[in-house]
């Protein structure tokens, strides 16, 4: 709940329960499957394959 309040709810004025729940659920997604975390090695739960740098370039990705 720490994490949560800490990089989304300090961040925005909820207006509403519909609001807040869209906000917590692309938080989960977020925070499960792209953001670091230290006691992974900087990996997400939801791990990904990860290519060497000489097949190609990296491209970021925007997310909704």
């Amino acid at each position: 709940m720490g994490t949560l309040r800490r990089e989304l709810l300090d961040h925005v004025i909820v207006l509403g329960e519909r609001r807040l729940l869209h906000l917590v659920r692309q938080h989960a997604s977020y925070y499960n499957n792209d953001r670091p975390h230290m006691s992974l090695d900087g990996d997400a739960p939801v791990t990904h394959e990860v290519e060497p740098r000489e097949l190609g370039k990296v491209v970021a990705l925007p997310r909704d």
